[in-house]
């Protein structure tokens, strides 16, 4: 319907205004859902961003990718599963290096640096995507989106957790 739709507007007033009600019923609640303070914590904050985005880019890739392949590549169901492999793999088998970077050098850099790969990753998709996109031309940018994901998660994860107190951490 576009962004300006009545409809649409209306939604996101409704989402900014309940969000407005909730932090302030947060507030005044003896045992808030997401205490406030943790809010000022930029740490905090910052990780929750990191991993957001790796979350939309997950599943918005997923929507994405399955479209892509199969109405534009025309595969069925299980060869798009298969096409996503490249993409795939590289979060399973490099997933823990994201970890060991993030013990060695911090957080910082494997967020930033996987984050910076995700987004090439996909500006490369949306260089090489037309209707006569080749799945050859898809390879490359998966697997860059797949590296990039792979190195930013487990450190993004840690940042969130690492930046309150112990026992807080289940909040």
């Amino acid at each position: 319907e576009g962004w300006t739709s009545p409809r649409v507007t209306a939604a996101l007033t409704a989402a900014g205004g309940l969000s407005i009600v909730f932090l302030a019923w947060e507030r005044r609640a003896a045992h808030p859902l997401l205490p406030p303070h943790l809010l000022r914590n930029r740490a905090f904050v910052a990780g929750l961003a990191a991993v957001a985005a790796l979350f939309v880019q997950v599943f918005g890739g997923l929507f994405f990718f399955g479209q892509l392949f199969q109405v534009v590549l025309g595969l069925d169901a299980l060869h798009t599963g298969l096409a996503l492999l490249p993409w795939t793999a590289m979060m399973i088998v490099l997933g823990p290096l994201g970890g060991r970077l993030a013990d060695r050098y911090g957080t910082r850099l494997p967020i930033l640096g996987g984050l910076a790969l995700v987004v090439a990753g996909y500006a490369w998709i949306a260089l090489v995507t037309r209707v006569d996109v080749s799945y050859a031309d898809l390879v490359g940018p998966l697997v860059m989106t797949g590296v990039g994901a792979s190195l930013a998660m487990a450190p993004a994860s840690a940042a969130v957790v690492g930046a309150v107190a112990a026992d807080e951490v289940g909040v």
